[in-house]
């Protein structure tokens, strides 16, 4: 059996039953390990979202949209609950699913922000893009050859983290002078699940704060079932 069919429950639910992971992840507070319906899952989403506002001086929530399952129903659920809508288009994916970001975005009135890295991926693939920090900086590419696992830290920092680094800077400028209880922050609503996969199981957690960013998981404790 593996560890994810000993962490998740097979099949779907009936109107009105609860599931719940298998096993209780590392990062979940003592009450997020419980048995929920759907009603009851939706109703911790939002009381996630009040929690983070109650707690940091956040003064933009953006849905962070892939085009994906998980972050289409963050942006169902959560509707009226955001400023705009974030999609980063690494240039990895097909046309059709920025397509789809950019109708459904359309469609329900939402602003846009289609974010694009700096560096492209077949530049960083050809070894073409060149450190510009730490000891290899002006020396080495960061990068070169078709990432593989070892690859997959250097193109999400390259191709995700850094265009929703820059927005960060564009929406709240330099607060370096500022008291750091003075500081202004930004949410980023994302999709991730504890049941989505391992290493998510592991480290996800309903709100991560780094630095001016908190990074809010509304669906964290969702289950397949309650997805399907």
């Amino acid at each position: 059996m593996s560890d994810r069919s000993r962490r998740q429950s097979p099949g779907d639910m009936f109107p009105g039953m609860p599931d719940i992971l298998g096993k209780r992840p590392p990062k979940a507070e003592d009450d997020e390990h419980v048995a929920r319906t759907l009603d009851e899952a939706i109703a911790r989403s939002h009381e996630i979202l009040d929690e983070a506002a109650a707690t940091y001086p956040i003064v933009g929530w953006y849905w962070l949209f892939s085009g994906g399952n998980d972050s289409v129903i963050v942006g169902h659920l959560l509707r009226g609950r955001y400023d705009a809508v974030l999609h980063v288009n690494t240039g990895t994916g097909i046309p059709a699913t920025t397509q789809h970001v950019r109708d459904v975005a359309a469609a329900w009135g939402d602003t846009l922000q289609e974010l694009h890295p700096k560096n492209r991926y077949e530049d960083l693939v050809l070894g073409k893009v060149i450190a510009s920090t730490g000891p290899n900086a002006g020396k080495r590419a960061v990068w070169k050859g078709f990432p593989g696992p070892p690859g997959h830290k250097v193109m999400y920092r390259h191709l995700k983290n850094e265009p929703l680094m820059r927005f960060r800077a564009d929406i709240l400028g330099d607060q370096t002078r500022k008291a750091r209880a003075d500081r202004k922050k930004i949410a980023y609503l994302g999709g991730m699940r504890w049941g989505e996969t391992e290493r998510r199981f592991r480290n996800a957690e309903a709100i991560d704060v780094e630095g001016s960013i908190v990074w809010v998981s509304p669906l964290v404790h969702w289950t397949d079932a309650h997805m399907r």
